[in-house]
């Protein structure tokens, strides 16, 4: 029976070429637009798994609010001061390694180049936490001396060219001078480390944290740093934990983090803030977003979108598939009246929608992989490599090919099923389906592009007024000038008067 139905399905195809490929490129529009939603959803869900201990690394988390009610805040970026409080109450914990920022335009000078780089300041252990893929140097101990720094495969070809980097000095900020001992290749997306607008931490050079702590002696003005002592407002870095295999659990460092607070913030700051400390896997830290909308989260918005694009097209098709079942109707009549129950036929039509629906999905997957080109030179991301290997793609895609087949081929046989054989029978003017279900099904398609439409409108038009009103596409651009007085030893007041003096300089401000 199945056979039968399947080369009635094929020659039905073949009967009307034009129909069927208006079909399959309806539904393959609509199902590319569901597979990229997914793809990128999962690409994120699959972030930083190229690392050994991806279930044990997680991070440190806070949230404050103040007691007056005027602010509120929470996240991963922690104040430094915290990872030494955390070793001394759980020794129990495996490594722990703090990474902090210490300049995204961070001047770093060879003999013989220079470059403006994102430098990060971390612990030793941090190499012991993460398994980066290095090139050069010891990929554990690279930064346990004093003065080290590892550059990624990029910077150190830029500083040294083709030069072994290994040992060479840099100049950073002016005011370090280090040794390189490591080059860590590209790592691979996703990443929190990575390229990607939503990367968390992405770096160009690896410092040893004693180099960040000169640079802030250098560059802080020494009253400051006094006050940066005990500054639990500050969100410094990141603080990473590496948890041990048996023992201590996510959960129960949640439970004993609840009186973190009470016993390392003083009373005073305690009383104008309430503090919460927590942790949170490393997988969190990509799939998290501070924006969300009614509390839907970007992810979820997207697939909430390609769900609508599909219905268009399950709709548009159940239009199409009901007007061509009207030519059908005398062949469904006489096999009727042959004794076809009405589940016969509509499992006969299910299976040329099936049929259909997969050729759909073959061309939606073709489009998506000569789309990707364009997703990395607009976002930087390609989210097919995580797609096309992951292992829940595939119950996915199954999943996805029955609803589509159901929610696209139902009605036409439905309507067919129904059709009294004798009417059938008469002529080609048997009326098919309810006229007020065809116009619900029309109404729902065109509401729901006019939906889409009229939000693509005003995404448009709010993004033309950002870049026209926009400081960093003003005609006269705006820069900004690092200059500590108290390193340079030039007031502020001379700096502006001098820079006033330059023709193309219109105005200063400090």
């Amino acid at each position: 029976m199945v056979r039968h139905y399947l080369a009635h399905g094929f020659r039905s195809i073949r009967g009307s070429p034009v129909a069927s490929s208006i079909s399959i490129l309806t539904l393959a529009l609509g199902l590319v637009s569901i597979l990229t939603a997914y793809a990128f959803r999962d690409f994120w869900t699959h972030s930083d798994e190229r690392f050994a201990n991806i279930d044990r690394i997680h991070v440190l988390t806070m949230s404050i609010a103040s007691r007056d009610g005027l602010y509120a805040d929470e996240g991963e970026w922690v104040p430094e001061r915290a990872a030494q409080y955390l070793r001394v109450d759980f020794p129990q914990i495996e490594r722990i390694a703090r990474a902090i920022v210490i300049d995204r335009n961070a001047s770093v000078v060879s003999d013989g180049a220079g470059a403006r780089l994102v430098a990060v300041g971390v612990d030793p252990d941090f190499l012991r936490i993460f398994d980066l893929p290095f090139l050069a140097g010891d990929s554990r101990r690279a930064l346990d001396s004093p003065g080290s720094v590892v550059l990624t495969e990029r910077y150190a070809r830029t500083l040294f060219g083709d030069q072994d980097p290994i040992g060479k000095h840099v100049v950073m900020q002016n005011i370090v001078d280090a040794t390189v001992t490591g080059v860590i290749g590209a790592i691979r997306e996703p990443s929190h480390f990575g390229r990607t607008s939503r990367a968390v931490l992405p770096f160009d050079l690896l410092a040893s944290n004693d180099v960040r702590e000169r640079i802030v002696a250098a560059t802080v003005d020494p009253a400051l740093q006094r006050r940066w002592t005990e500054n639990w407002l500050g969100q410094d870095g990141l603080t990473y934990l590496l948890l041990p295999k048996t023992g201590l659990s996510a959960a129960t460092l949640t439970a004993e983090l609840e009186t973190f607070a009470a016993r390392h913030i003083p009373s005073e700051t305690l009383k104008r803030a309430s503090y919460r400390f927590g942790v949170e896997p490393l997988r969190a830290l990509l799939t998290q977003s501070d924006v969300e909308i009614a509390g839907v989260s970007p992810a979820t918005a997207l697939l909430l979108l390609g769900a609508l694009v599909l219905g268009i097209a399950c709709a548009n098709y159940a239009n199409l598939a009901t007007a061509r079942s009207v030519q059908r109707a005398r062949e469904v009549g006489v096999r009727k009246a042959l004794g076809a129950s009405p589940a016969q036929i509509t499992a006969q039509s299910l299976v040329e929608a099936a049929l259909l629906t997969t050729a759909a999905l073959a061309v939606a997957i073709v489009l998506l992989l000569i789309a990707a080109r364009f997703f990395t030179a607009l976002l930087g991301v390609d989210p097919t490599p995580t797609l096309l290997t992951g292992p829940d793609v595939w119950p996915f895609l199954l999943v996805l090919s029955i609803g589509v087949t159901f929610a696209a081929g139902f009605y036409p046989p439905f309507v067919l099923a129904h059709v009294d054989p004798s009417v059938a029978l008469e002529g080609s003017q048997t009326r098919l389906g309810s006229k007020p279900l065809t116009a619900l099904l029309v109404g729902s398609q065109f509401a729901i592009a006019s939906f889409l439409l009229i939000a693509v409108t005003v995404v448009t038009l709010a993004n033309e007024r950002l870049e026209r009103i926009g400081l960093g596409t003003a005609e006269d651009p705006l820069v900004v000038i690092d200059a500590w007085s108290h390193v340079t030893g030039v007031q502020p007041a001379t700096l502006a008067e001098q820079l006033l003096r330059v023709p193309q300089v219109k105005k200063v401000a400090g």
